[in-house]
Order: C-alpha cells, then structure tokens, then sequence
C-alpha cells in the first residue's frame, strides 16, 4: 500500500499541475488570435470629433442589420478612440452621433496588431455638412401695414 501511495502522489500532483496550465494557455492564445483598432472621427474640415459613438462590425449586405464585434467605443477630446480584443478578420468600422454625422470604414485586423482607420462624418441625406453650425431659421416676416 506504501509503495502505491508514493505512486499517486506525484501523478496527482503532475495532474493538478496540469489542470492549472490549462486555462492559461488557452487565454493566452485567445489573445494572441486578436488585434485592435484605433483611430480618428474627424469633421468634414478635418478636425477630431468629441463624444462620437464608434462600433466595429462584421461585413454585411445593404439592408442587413451589422453584427457588432467587441465593445463600442466613444472618442475622446480630439476625436481618437481604440477597441481591444477583436478577432482577426475583415470587419466595417461606424461612427456616428445626432447632430454630427455618421461615416464608416473598412479595415482588416491582423492577430497581435493594431490596424488604423481614419472616418470622416457625413451630414444626413439633406442636413448640413458634419461639424458645420446647425441652420438657423430664418424668423417670419411680419405683415406689411399698407393702408
């Protein structure tokens, strides 16, 4: 019985070893199958864009609804942002804010890497062009008092 516990011991220890290895290696590999993107939103005159929304999303026909991949994004003070952990892949970058614009990009994203994308809002179909002051109405003209 002493000679098969001197047996166990180790190969339960090899075991445990093992066991623990295990979900670290997979998370290690899980990050090296991914990249980054990072980038500017800036305006029609090339300025960066403050607080606009940004969203990575896996190609898709017109009409289709985008599946989102990672989490979005909002830019900072000069228009900047980065979204971590995106797999490798070919995907559709968005940004867009009320008011704003929208404007999207393509970009690949290689494992281990940072791909860099530039987006340049557009106004809605009729709006003003993005980052100029929003229309000002003009006031009624009062009626003309000719007696």
């Amino acid at each position: 019985m002493l000679h098969l516990l001197k047996w166990l011991t180790p190969a339960i220890a090899a075991a445990a070893l093992l066991l623990v290895s295990i979900p670290t290696q997979v998370r290690a590999d899980d990050t090296a199958a991914t990249g980054s993107v990072t980038g500017t939103v800036v305006d029609g005159s090339g300025k960066g864009v403050a607080g606009v929304k940004v969203k990575v999303s896996k190609p898709h026909a017109k009409g289709e609804k985008p599946e989102a991949v990672g989490d979005p994004a909002t830019t900072d003070s000069d228009g900047k942002f980065t979204i971590a952990a995106i797999p490798a892949g070919d995907y559709v970058v968005s940004a867009g804010s009320k008011g704003v614009g929208r404007g999207h990009a393509k970009v690949t994203v290689a494992a281990g890497s940072a791909a860099s994308v530039a987006i340049t809002l557009e106004a809605a179909k009729g709006g003003a062009p993005a980052g100029a002051p929003p229309a000002t109405p003009t006031p009624p003209t009062p009626p003309s008092d000719s007696k």
